[in-house]
């Protein structure tokens, strides 16, 4: 569950997983764990070119009791105002809430092994919602939306797996 939200929240990776972007820069750190970014993401012709700027934070969220379950991370990226990134000419800004919430679950090994990545699962929960601005039929977008976020889903969780394959 960590990795899953540590690699979601990390400006230094996102540029390897997220496909849609053009760039990405963090504009300002407000502590350790929250931070706001500013994004440009590629045009889609013959729609204009899209940014979005918002305060992301991650968190860890301990378990208070054994019996509820392991313990979560979460990821929260909400769109944001900022006094250095007012809104360019000729783009739209995206406007949105997402969360994503991981949960690691332990199977324990047969016979007292040693715990390995083959032991673990990770219960996932995401939200988003986004308003992509400017003008699109409601109908278009939910259609977007319902193949894109599967999508995303699995090329995201494919690419840490990949990135955490050789961790203990």
């Amino acid at each position: 569950g960590h990795e899953l939200c540590h690699y979601f929240w990390d400006p230094e990776v996102r540029m390897e997983w997220e496909t849609t972007l053009e760039s990405s820069q963090v504009i300002e750190w407000m502590s350790q764990d929250t931070m706001v970014t500013y994004q440009v993401h590629k045009r889609v012709w013959p729609a204009t070119q899209r940014d979005s700027l918002f305060w992301s934070t991650i968190r860890h969220c301990p378990s208070e009791d054994e019996e509820e379950g392991p313990d979560y991370w979460i990821v929260v990226n909400h769109s944001t105002d900022h006094v250095s990134c007012p809104l360019r000419e000729k783009q739209v800004r995206i406007r949105f809430n997402v969360a994503m919430i991981c949960q690691t679950v332990v199977q324990p090994p047969e016979n007292g092994k040693q715990i390995d990545r083959s032991n673990l699962t990770c219960r996932i929960q995401y939200s988003a919602t986004v308003n992509p601005g400017g003008w699109a039929p409601a109908s278009v977008i939910r259609v977007i939306s319902k193949r894109e976020v599967p999508k995303f889903l699995k090329t995201y969780t494919s690419y840490v797996q990949q990135k955490t394959r050789d961790i203990p």
